[in-house]
């Protein structure tokens, strides 16, 4: 006779936990509150005694290492065996040495171009007779370099931030390396926590590796302790909020090149929005008269609602960088700024990211199993009748078919679809807001809530400054949406050819016919046609600019020539990143360096290792011709290009960046057009380049012969079996 096995039967201790259980299950829990609750005791204490920001910082890092000591057990469960093992691994990788030591050159590089101008500026090269340099002086030198050197840590760190972690769940399902971790005893958190730390440990050596520079920076004086240590502790703070971002999307993610991408367009996305609403509020909502609005007898009062609205994106923007620092440099300029204030925006961001960092971390951790076992073992999609009316018939070219068609674009998931109504939402705002600004008074609704001051104009002057608006509008809107979609292509090229051998699909494609060139050129147009989406959101706005008048029509076929011819070059960079890379991770950062780099990046090395030492030397004889240069060199920035191009009437205050000068720019409006052509003939030599190492690790380098064995077999009539006896 079976036994039953339900809880009814089983002992009172397994069946109904008693109290001590319990309380030993919610220890944990109980223990994070605990913390929580003390860093909030510190910053009350602190704000009651007025602490400086360093004392601040230097007491929440004792009750953080004091919690750490008393829960060493749990610390240790949290991270595991995952933790050691990356870490080692990581640290051993030559790339991390390199790129360190790259770092810390820069910053020395930096360090010395700007003592030589300081040293020009003080006189000491004119004045042969100086022997000592008054004491504020190098005081005043010490916190000008000190400013700069926390800006470039704060953006090298926070643009390797994703890069470095977005990919590090991801690279393990495209792998199928993480099926291996699931079937150990291993639990999620242990995995999260293991990689994520163990790359946060790498990303803060950089900021180790520039505290020296900065300690020798203490000789010369004028760097306040406490803003040594807020900025070291904002650069932290930073960095565990974009990991924990980062890793967000490469759990939820299957390829780590969508979560890369995702991950800088979250980003890029929260900064901008963040940013516009809180300056949109202050500064325009603020300065309109509102009036009142009655709704069911009851009459609201704008003011007070703006005020709300102000607060609530003041705490949206609470971890944008771009909007809290120039608001508190702001405050300065009056008077307004106060160790108070930077205390209260440090604990905001502190808190800000802190959130943003439990709860992607946590969905992380809880969905880390379901979401691999449904990506890599759900069931099959049924496809209804008008997805499959998307798609093509298969046609004589599967390999097109496959890579426009099937494998194309980015897919960022839900997350993808949310970011990208929000730019779209955005983008289309703008024309919108013009159109009421200057003829929202002809509205009667409208007018009956705004006083517009605009009111009295002509409409001439009103249709003349709205296709103004709309002209600027255009043109910001091409510059930075084509900027993106042009890195997007580049990382969708980054995972084309290493993406095969990380899906084990990659024996499979070579055992085809087909020829390199055949394979190559089809992942360059899935890379190119994939951003279809992307296309029409930038033919939409030209199309707007042409039905305002804002843009003459020939622009826009320039504009639209030169689009393509950036989408092909930057298409076959990152399909030549993909062919020399080991893995797809690297490939895709590998391609955003190399595509940021020349797509406008290079500006900073130019300025900072170029010009400044040769306007040292030169000392103003022969600039003439490094300005021709650096005009030259603007007419090869696709950005820049793609912003400049849409032209509305030809004015020379349109065409006075590349206006020709015999004394500055000695190429004039050559200079578009040279980079035109510049990026064409980079486009073909990548395309070759590309062609020619597929070839070499697709081992299709007799090719050619083939094809031409194939034409004399043709030429050549069949022999019968007879004859063959015959001659036998």
């Amino acid at each position: 006779m079976a036994t039953r096995t339900d809880a009814k039967h089983l002992p009172s201790t397994i069946a109904k936990p008693t109290w001590v259980n319990r309380f030993v299950t919610w220890l944990p829990w109980l223990g994070i509150a605990l913390w929580g609750v003390g860093f909030v005791g510190i910053w009350y204490v602190g704000q009651q005694q007025n602490w400086s920001p360093g004392l601040f910082v230097v007491a929440s890092c004792g009750w953080l290492a004091v919690a750490a000591i008393v829960a060493r057990d749990a610390v240790r469960n949290m991270f595991g065996p995952v933790f050691l093992y990356e870490v080692v691994r990581l640290g051993r990788k030559r790339s991390t040495f390199v790129y360190r030591a790259l770092y810390v050159v820069g910053v020395m590089a930096v360090f010395c171009f700007q003592y030589m101008v300081w040293l020009e500026e003080v006189g000491y090269f004119r004045n042969s007779s100086m022997d000592r340099i008054p004491s504020e002086r190098l005081s005043k030198f010490g916190t000008e370099f000190f400013l700069v050197f926390t800006v470039i840590q704060f953006c090298v760190v926070a643009f390797l931030t994703p890069a470095y972690v977005a990919g590090c769940i991801a690279d393990e399902k495209e792998k199928k390396t993480l099926e291996f971790l699931l079937a150990t005893d291993l639990r999620g958190h242990e995995i999260i926590f293991g990689k994520l730390a163990a790359r946060i440990v790498n990303l803060l050596m950089y900021i180790m590796a520039g505290l020296p520079v900065v300690a020798f920076m203490q000789l010369f004086g004028g760097i306040d302790i406490d803003l040594l240590i807020a900025s070291t502790t904002i650069t932290v703070i930073t960095v565990i909020g974009l990991a924990a971002v980062s890793i967000y999307f490469s759990t939820t993610l299957k390829r780590p090149r969508d979560a890369i991408a995702l991950s800088y367009m979250m980003i890029a996305v929260y900064a901008i929005i963040s940013a516009m609403s809180a300056f949109f509020v202050r500064n325009v909502l603020n300065t309109m008269p509102f009036a009142p609005i009655t709704v069911l007898n009851y009459t609201i009062n704008m003011s007070e609602v703006i005020d709300w609205l102000a607060e609530a994106t003041d705490w949206l923007a609470a971890g944008n960088v771009i909007y809290v620092v120039p608001r508190l440099l702001f405050s300065g300029l009056f008077g307004g700024f106060s160790t108070a204030a930077l205390i209260t925006a440090m604990f905001r961001y502190a808190l800000f990211w802190g959130l943003v960092s439990v709860v992607t971390l946590s969905y992380s951790v809880l969905r880390l199993r379901a979401i691999a076992l449904r990506q890599s073992y759900g069931s099959a999609k049924v496809i209804s009748k008008r997805q499959s009316k998307q798609r093509p018939v298969l046609g004589d070219d599967p390999m097109f078919w496959k890579e426009v068609f099937v494998d194309s674009g980015v897919r960022g998931g839900c997350a993808g679809w949310v970011m990208s109504i929000i730019i779209v939402v955005l983008v289309f705002s703008i024309p919108i807001i013009l159109l009421l600004v200057h003829f929202g008074d002809l509205i009667p609704l409208v007018n009956q809530l705004i006083d517009f001051p605009i009111a009295g104009q002509t409409m001439h002057t009103r249709i003349h400054d709205f296709q103004f608006g709309i002209n600027m509008w255009v043109r910001v809107a091409t510059g930075t949406l084509g900027a993106l979609i042009l890195l997007a292509v580049t990382v969708r090229g980054s995972a084309a050819v290493s993406g095969e051998r990380d899906r084990d699909t990659w024996i499979s494609l070579i055992a085809t016919p087909l020829t390199a060139w055949e394979m190559v050129s089809a992942k360059w147009l899935g890379c190119v046609l994939g951003m279809r989406r992307g296309y029409s959101i930038i033919l939409l706005i030209w199309a707007i600019g042409l039905l305002c008048g804002a843009v003459d029509p020939p622009m826009i076929v320039i504009t639209a020539i030169y689009f393509a011819i950036y989408i092909s070059a930057f298409a076959w960079l990152g399909i030549l990143c993909s062919i020399s890379a080991r893995t797809t991770m690297i490939a895709t950062i590998r391609a955003l360096m190399i595509g940021m780099f020349v797509g406008g990046g290079h500006w900073l090395f130019i300025m900072l290792c170029c010009m400044m030492p040769i306007s040292l030397i030169a000392r103003g004889s022969g600039l003439e011709v490094i300005e021709s240069f650096l005009f030259l060199l603007l007419g090869s920035t696709p950005p820049f290009m793609l912003g400049w191009l849409p032209i509305h009437d030809y004015s020379r205050w349109e065409l006075r960046v590349f206006e020709w000068n015999s004394s500055r720019n000695l190429f004039g409006i050559m200079s578009p057009i040279i980079g035109g052509l510049f990026w064409l003939g980079l486009s073909g030599f990548l395309a070759l380049l590309s062609w020619q190492g597929f070839r070499r690790i697709s081992n299709r380098d007799h090719d050619a012969l083939s094809e031409r064995l194939a034409e004399l077999r043709q030429k050549k009539p069949p022999v019968s079996d007879r004859e063959v006896a015959s001659k036998g």
